[in-house]
């Protein structure tokens, strides 16, 4: 569950008391001094509703103003929740749930109902913190898969310029083949042309020699 409290607007939303009437609300020990709907500036939840600011007995956060969805603990519940106060110490937790005793004693021994709304929003703020860590959850899920995928990509790339090099290495091996044959071909034809010249020398020079004897025999 988010800790993010709105420190910033705690004085504007304390401070529009004039003119308001305390309002009874159930399971409350106090009565509200501002309804939780008059207070100023307005917080929306993600229903772009003006959410309610309640104040939790819960025994983790008791005096503790926070905001819900309007729609809370219905079909349309956007899950909506924030805190207004930071956190409080743990000596004044201890006092504020005494004074809550008391008072419920009192309302007890007077006949009134006493409602265990501390227990049912602290159960409301282990649902919101279970909501919480399940979105948290989720973007880490989502985060984790982008990842993965970029890294799939990224190996499906290497592999495509590896398959690449091979070809661009096996063209080269053939090309180097051709050069090879090219060269054989080449000694060889070299080869064959000094064996004809060399025949030719032969020839001419005997042609010379029967040609000069018969000069000689004449």
């Amino acid at each position: 569950m988010a800790e993010s409290s709105r420190l910033s607007s705690q004085g504007s939303g304390s401070s529009g008391l004039g003119g308001g009437t305390n309002v009874e609300v159930r399971g409350s020990p106090v009565l509200y001094r501002i309804g939780p709907f008059d207070y100023l500036p307005p917080v929306f939840c993600k229903c772009n509703m003006k959410g309610p600011r309640w104040i939790s007995w819960s025994v983790d956060n008791p005096g503790r103003r926070y905001y819900r969805c309007k729609m809370a603990n219905t079909a349309q519940d956007c899950h909506f929740f924030e805190w207004l106060d930071p956190p409080t110490t743990a000596w004044i937790k201890e006092l504020l749930l005494d004074l809550k005793s008391v008072v419920d004693k009192l309302k007890s021994e007077r006949g009134q109902p006493v409602v265990d709304e501390g227990r049912e929003q602290h159960y409301q703020e282990l649902e919101q913190l279970n909501h919480s860590l399940q979105r948290q959850l989720m973007n880490m899920e989502a985060h984790l898969e982008a990842k993965e995928m970029d890294l799939l990509d990224k190996d499906e790339e290497l592999l495509q310029k590896d398959e690449q090099l091979v070809q661009k290495d096996q063209g080269l091996q053939g090309k180097l083949k051709e050069l090879e044959e090219l060269q054989l071909k080449m000694k060889r034809r070299t080869k064959g042309f000094s064996s004809v010249c060399g025949s030719i020398c032969v020839f001419v020079v005997g042609m010379l020699f029967a040609m000069l004897f018969n000069g000689r025999a004449n």
